[in-house]
């Protein structure tokens, strides 16, 4: 028994006719999910030679106390973009991945100062990444352990996708979906436009987003949802030996 199990009907998701329109609560995505490790790397200047200011090359080099201040590298040429003393270029990986669509709502009033930058008033969506569970294609996906315990709702930052294939053909965006673990650790701020988000005919049902956001209301502040809680309780007692968390 899983979270699955204790929905009306066991729905989990409901098709959308189109990808067309604006992103929907609950709308499924693909966007770039960056891999952002506890310690990240960052792109240091290094000049060709002492008398040449203009050629320069870059490294690698681990963020520590001396990163984000004032250091002469940062007048060097890299990429064409300029550093001031509090900015660096940070390095990381990043992987298309599915999310849901949890936040759909900035305001935006228009007639700011004209001078002001776009990123003051932005129409940015908020996503929850999809991770996967391990198997043969995808070998650092989450454990049978840790999968069992987040379809019993027993992670406040995780909660349990469930695998969907598109049953139509040659519709924009349909494609088949392995289910998962959503991550509220991981929340992405998208731009809702290509190529940075690309929507799926797909949403979660009602019930099911109103258990997400539940649980993710938990997880910012630890306030309970009734429902959620029934709900976690009922799973609790189904939960097999063998993912027991240790006493």
């Amino acid at each position: 028994m899983g979270f699955a199990d204790v929905l009306s009907g066991n729905k989990f998701y409901e098709t959308l006719a189109s990808t067309s329109s604006a992103p929907v609560i609950g709308q499924l995505a693909w966007t770039p999910v960056p891999h952002l490790p506890e310690q990240p790397d960052v792109i240091e200047a290094i000049r060709v030679n002492d008398s040449d200011h203009e050629v320069a090359m870059a490294k690698y080099a681990r963020m520590t106390d001396v990163h984000f201040k004032h250091r002469p590298y940062k007048r060097y040429p890299i990429l064409n973009i300029n550093l001031e003393p509090t900015e660096e270029l940070v390095a990381f990986k990043a992987k298309r991945r599915p999310c849901v669509i949890i936040c759909a709502n900035a305001t935006q009033l228009g007639n700011i100062d004209r001078n002001a930058p776009s990123h003051h008033e932005e129409r940015r969506i908020v996503a929850v990444p999809i991770y996967g569970r391990r198997s043969e294609d995808e070998p650092k996906g989450f454990g049978p352990i840790l999968a069992v315990r987040v379809e019993h709702l027993m992670y406040r930052q995780f909660f349990p996708i469930a695998p969907w294939q598109e049953p139509r053909r040659g519709i924009d965006g349909a494609e088949s979906l392995k289910g998962g673990i959503a991550r509220f650790d991981r929340l992405q701020f998208v731009n809702p436009a290509p190529p940075g988000l690309r929507l799926m005919p797909l949403k979660v049902t009602d019930e099911v987003f109103r258990f997400m956001h539940a649980m993710l209301v938990m997880y910012l502040n630890g306030t309970s949802d009734p429902e959620l809680v029934a709900a976690m309780q009922v799973l609790r007692e189904f939960l097999p030996k063998e993912a027991e968390p240790p006493v």
